[in-house]
């Protein structure tokens, strides 16, 4: 189903009536964006990660819209461009990402597309970990 996915553009989710199936069809996206995107995989593509990735962020997923800032972070099938990353890490904020604030965090500290500030990194920081306590996950320890 994952390569069905991004293979056969006729299933687009907005062709799709049924609310479980554009689910299926985002997630696919992302799960096959991962799979195109794994830096160690010998079928790596990060253009076909990239591409992916934005199907999925048009239907505001939070995890794809995250992969959709590190492929602008760092120029994974697209050109290098912070000020996007953050406006992607953000927008997976609002849909209560964690790992988006880590990444966030990550650009403050650095000072990439946002101006350099360890008090608001130290802050991004502070809301993954209250995110992942709530959702029962770890990305911190």
């Amino acid at each position: 189903m994952v390569f069905a996915a991004y293979n056969n553009g006729d299933h687009r989710p907005d062709r799709i009536v049924d609310g479980r199936m554009k689910l299926d069809w985002i997630q696919a996206q992302v799960k096959a964006g991962k799979h195109f995107g794994n830096w160690i995989n010998q079928w790596r593509d990060f253009d076909k990660a990239f591409k992916l990735f934005s199907n999925a962020a048009e239907h505001r997923d939070p995890e794809a819209l995250c992969r959709l800032g590190l492929c602008f972070e760092y120029g994974l099938g697209t050109e290098h461009n912070h000020q996007e990353a953050v406006r992607h890490y953000r927008l997976a904020i609002t849909g209560r990402y964690a790992s988006a604030y880590v990444e966030l965090s990550c650009c403050y500290a650095l000072g990439r597309g946002v101006p350099q500030s360890d008090d608001e990194a130290m802050n991004m920081l502070e809301k993954a970990l209250e995110q992942q306590t709530s959702a029962g996950i770890v990305l911190l320890v």
